[in-house]
């Protein structure tokens, strides 16, 4: 969508720096619980993060400060991020660090899934979803109800279980607006 446009418009940056930044907390912590099934994917959310960030970058205008904040802030919080994943990963104890990563995982989590709420007062002003992505959305709630029911039934998990039934909360949301003013090309 927005290489099409050749524009980022009003689309916020923040749930492509949360998915790279929430992608390298699960990531330590998937290491950290010697679980392949979540670092894996995790890698992969991190990798992909940074990947659509810096498409995200290219088409932004450099006085954009609707992002929330600027691409400054958001570079700061994946680096301090980083910081105290790696200090708790190599500092504490294995079940400490389990806890600190996975409430960090969560927040980093809810920030991605609710990042295109930042937009919404945008989308009911102008009553359109310009400023939303139906793609993302739409793989950001499928990955929701997988990880869902992977972390409750089989890994019983609450750290990942908790953040995406709110995930899907929060993407029942977006879809929501979509359904009440239709997709913009």
């Amino acid at each position: 969508k927005i290489r099409r446009r050749g524009s980022v418009g009003k689309m916020p940056l923040l749930p492509y720096s949360a998915m790279a930044t929430q992608g390298m907390v699960w990531t330590l912590y998937g290491v950290l619980v010697q679980n392949p099934a979540i670092w894996t994917p995790n890698l992969c959310s991190l990798i992909l993060g940074l990947y659509f960030w810096a498409a995200f970058m290219r088409y932004c205008p450099k006085e954009a400060n609707w992002l929330p904040f600027t691409e400054k802030h958001h570079r700061r919080v994946f680096l301090g991020t980083g910081l105290l994943c790696a200090g708790a990963f190599t500092l504490l104890d294995p079940g400490t660090a389990a806890t600190v990563l996975g409430l960090t995982g969560n927040i980093m989590t809810l920030k991605m899934f609710g990042g295109p709420l930042a937009a919404m007062r945008t989308v009911i002003q102008e009553q359109n979803t310009h400023s939303l992505n139906l793609g993302f959305t739409c793989i950001v709630n499928v990955n929701c109800i997988l990880w869902f029911f992977y972390a409750y039934f089989m890994l019983n998990d609450p750290f990942i279980y908790m953040q995406d039934g709110l995930g899907l909360a929060l993407t029942a949301i977006q879809l929501a607006l979509f359904a009440r003013y239709g997709v913009q090309k």
